[in-house]
Parts: structure tokens; sequence; C-alpha cells
């Protein structure tokens, strides 16, 4: 993933795309502060998680008063997302979650944390944990 993210920021930079560029740097910076050691994807797509919501946050402080600023924020999660793999839908996700529920012999939310914790074994970074706990929190009330 660092070597695509490199590749593209050259892209962007030939084309002189400085919205790109400025996006392309701060995610390469980040994740070299944050991933020195190791070249994981899930902590790759942990930082850019985490720069997402970084984002998001900002748009809401800033929205009205300030547009010129969220829609640059937005530019910059649309560039962050291209990155990340494909997310699984939250009717993929039930699926998932209720054949978990079966296997776990789970029927109170007590059991929530069995449940999450199976799913998160089987789906790996293609389901955000925030969709996997609204998903099984539903399914098991």
């Amino acid at each position: 993933m660092r070597t695509k993210i490199k590749e593209e920021l050259v892209k962007a930079m030939k084309a002189k795309n400085r919205e790109r560029v400025s996006a392309l740097r701060l995610m390469t910076v980040k994740i070299d502060e944050k991933v020195r050691e190791t070249n994981s994807e899930k902590d790759l797509v942990a930082v850019l998680d985490s720069m997402i919501k970084e984002r998001k946050k900002t748009i809401e402080l800033c929205g009205e008063a300030r547009p010129d600023m969220a829609e640059a924020e937005q530019y910059e999660i649309s560039v962050i997302n291209e990155f990340l793999p494909k997310r699984m839908s939250l009717e993929e996700i039930k699926v998932v979650v209720e054949s978990a529920i079966e296997t776990t012999n789970a029927s109170t939310i007590r059991d929530m944390g069995k449940v999450i914790g199976f799913v998160k074994n089987k789906c790996g970074d293609t389901a955000k944990p925030s969709d996997i706990a609204q998903v099984v929190k539903s399914c098991l009330v």
C-alpha cells in the first residue's frame, strides 16, 4: 500500500494537482509516523481510518462557518478512501453476524463480545468495527 501511495504521489506531482499532492503527503507522513517498523496492512488501514475520523470531526466543527475548509477535508477523505480495502456492506455483515450467533449460541446482549470477536476474526479488515457492533447489537436485542 505504501508503494501505491508513493506512486500516486508522483503522478499527482507530475499532473500538478496540488490538493491531491497535499493529501497524499499527509498520508505518507502519518503512515511513517505511526507505522515505523511494521509494514502490516492492518496497521496501515488503522492509520487511514483514524485520518478519516479526524477529517469528519473537522467537517462537523467547521461545516457552516468554513465551507471551503470542509470541502478540502471532504476531498482528502475521498483520496484516503481510494487506498482503503473495499468494505463490507451492512447486509453482508448481517449475514456473517447471523451465522456467528448460531455458531456461538448467543442469545442475549451479554454475548455481544463473543459474537463481535467471531465476526472480526472472520471478516478481518473488510468490515468496520463500528458497523459490526451496530449489526450485532441490532440482532441480539
